[in-house]
């Protein structure tokens, strides 16, 4: 890692994140390419995707490493504003996509890019 680019965190270990004009980006460590690659290349974060339970990425390969494009939410929201329901919603949401990732993350084989919500683009 170049002395530029910031460690990992507790929040983000696999990576940094920052903004820029409309787009949260995510530079990723290293050691952690094969793993994050591997996830937003599978058919479950597509289904996630689909579903609208996470949002799109898009694979930035550059001569600097790999970063994962999002688009940024307009209107960001933090759990102490929540209400009780939204603390429920996303207790319900975070217990769902555990139980997906146990019973279909391991079972489903990774799918090619070229039909993905994880777009690739190469510089």
């Amino acid at each position: 890692m170049n002395p530029a680019t910031p460690g990992p965190t507790f929040r983000d270990p696999a990576g940094s994140l920052r903004f820029e004009d409309d787009l949260v980006v995510r530079s990723i460590h290293t050691d952690a390419r094969a793993s994050v690659l591997e996830f937003v290349t599978s058919a479950f974060y597509e289904r996630l995707v689909q579903h609208g339970d996470v949002v799109s990425s898009t694979i930035d390969e550059t001569a600097s490493g790999l970063r994962l494009l999002h688009p940024k939410i307009s209107v960001p929201t933090y759990p102490w504003e929540w209400t009780p329901s939204q603390w429920v919603a996303a207790g319900d949401l975070t217990l769902r996509l555990c139980e997906e990732a146990l019973d279909g993350y391991s079972k489903t084989p990774p799918r090619s890019t070229s039909s993905s919500s994880a777009r690739v683009l190469c510089s």
